[in-house]
């Protein structure tokens, strides 16, 4: 009970989540991978096998390089899910990288599950049906949602694009790809920015250059609650880059390099392993 004039503890002045929780988005082959490689040893990949982190093998040397963990299935997601909530708080940035690609590796494992429970499934052709896109879009939303939740490290997915959003004259623009009914818009509404990246070729020099975009255009949806980018973008992106431009905006000191903002871990809880 609170007495009169006196606020519930749960009441506080507002404020940002202490890390960023980034979605990045671009065509095949931009650099979507390269762009989060560049956070260095004190990252982690989480991938599907469909996906590939080849491209960042000659950004560093070996004993140098970002970790990565291959996922296939939904097991392994769930696990990742668990020590992110545990040991999150060990690495500077944690990257799912791709969501388009993961979901089909997750769809993978739903239907192999379906076929194991009910082979009829499979000996009639029947494929999969909407029982089975609904739960891994179930999961896959569940899975964003807690990890944005948790807190303790700076969060970035990486997508590739789609038409998807539509505006008001019934125009379409470029969105995450992210497969089922409203899935792109509600995975953008967990993040604090929302960037898409193209290449770019200057016109004196002829330099190829890449540019992240956090401002939403006539063609393409972004978006940027810190305001952190002037004219909202970003050219030559690293995730460095973004972090030091945050932190400029919020009036935090960067952390050295090497160095690793204190974090308090989270105690462990018990929990019931969850069925496909």
């Amino acid at each position: 009970m609170t007495t009169p004039g006196e606020l519930p503890p749960g009441i506080r002045e507002v404020g940002e989540s202490k890390f960023i929780k980034q979605l990045l988005y671009a065509m095949w082959g931009v650099g979507k991978t390269v762009y989060v490689g560049s956070a260095g040893p004190r990252s982690l990949i989480l991938r599907p096998p469909t996906d590939h982190t080849d491209s960042i093998i000659s950004m560093y040397p070996a004993g140098q390089r970002p970790k990565e963990w291959v996922i296939h299935d939904w097991d392994e997601m769930d696990a990742a899910g668990e020590y992110l909530r545990l040991h999150g708080g060990e690495w500077d940035w944690v990257t799912l990288d791709s969501i388009s690609l993961w979901q089909d590796t997750g769809l993978d494992d739903i239907w192999q599950a379906t076929v194991e429970r009910n082979p009829a499934r499979n000996a009639k052709h029947a494929g999969i049906d909407k029982g089975e896109y609904g739960r891994n879009m179930d999961r896959l939303s569940q899975w964003v949602r807690a990890v944005v939740s948790i807190d303790t490290f700076n969060f970035c997915i990486t997508a590739h694009p789609t038409s998807r959003l539509e505006s008001p004259d019934g125009e379409s623009k470029l969105m995450p790809w992210v497969q089922g009914k409203m899935m792109s818009e509600k995975i953008c509404g967990y993040m604090t920015q929302v960037g898409y990246m193209q290449k770019k070729r200057s016109k004196s020099t002829g330099r190829e250059y890449r540019v992240i975009d956090f401002y939403e255009t006539e063609d393409f949806y972004a978006k940027d609650q810190y305001n952190a980018f002037e004219k909202g973008r970003l050219v030559d992106p690293t995730l460095p880059k973004v972090l030091a431009a945050v932190d400029a905006v919020r009036g935090k000191k960067p952390a050295p390099a090497g160095k690793r903002r204190r974090t308090p871990t989270p105690t462990p809880s018990g929990g019931k392993k969850r069925t496909r």
